[in-house]
């Protein structure tokens, strides 16, 4: 079940992410993100 939430949550967070209006951060202009998940069990 773990493995499967996992599977169609990161899309979404990566989407979410990876839409958001960074402008007003430089640091954060032109950079991709990656999406990981940190821990499972």
């Amino acid at each position: 079940m773990t493995k499967n939430l996992m599977t169609d949550k990161l899309p979404k967070v990566a989407e979410y992410i990876g839409d958001k209006d960074w402008s007003d951060v430089p640091v954060m202009k032109g950079r991709q993100f990656t999406v990981t998940p940190l821990a499972q069990g």
